[in-house]
């Protein structure tokens, strides 16, 4: 609940908006319990998006050159819808859908880059050179780092536009 607090606060930050007050501990209840939703939701979106890999990939084994393209487009897909809900449904002010499909879009663009290199980097790398045994952990430092930048330049990005072209009445 703490951590989807805070995605939540930090997304408030970016589309310039103050969290809603809360008259109850009924309210404040269901308000965490939505966000909770979300990232279960999420986590969901994840595992549909590991399992479509997987039967792209065991359904389109006698093609080699498809198997990689569909996989990808699979997982950009999947994880654009991710970024969508969350970019639209996190903060205390909508964004509407379209500019959050196309803030998830290209966040999901740079996540699933991100993720390339550095699959490309522990395939041509030795971690173990520079950090010894601690250079996994040190790369997954790394990668969580470098998800948060990508997770919160696309919010960025996502809540400029929408600021741009004038907001959503609240109620909606």
């Amino acid at each position: 609940s703490a951590v989807c607090a805070q995605l939540q606060d930090a997304l408030n930050r970016i589309c310039r908006t103050a969290a809603t007050a809360l008259a109850n501990l009924g309210q404040w209840l269901r308000k965490r319990l939505f966000s909770f939703g979300l990232l279960l939701a999420l986590g969901f979106l994840l595992l549909v998006s590991l399992t479509v890999t997987t039967v792209l990939h065991v359904a389109l084994s006698r093609f080699d050159l498809l198997q990689p393209a569909i996989a990808l487009l699979a997982s950009l897909i999947v994880y654009a819808l991710a970024f969508a809900f969350m970019y639209h449904f996190l903060p205390d002010r909508r964004v509407r859908w379209q500019l959050a499909l196309a803030g998830g879009s290209l966040t999901a663009a740079l996540f699933v880059l991100g993720r390339s290199g550095i699959a490309w980097y522990l395939d041509h790398a030795t971690t173990g050179t520079a950090y010894g045994a601690m250079g996994a952990l040190a790369l997954m430092m790394l990668w969580v780092y470098y998800a948060a930048i990508i997770l919160f330049a696309g919010a960025v990005v996502t809540a400029t536009v929408d600021e741009r072209r004038g907001t959503l009445p609240q109620g909606r």
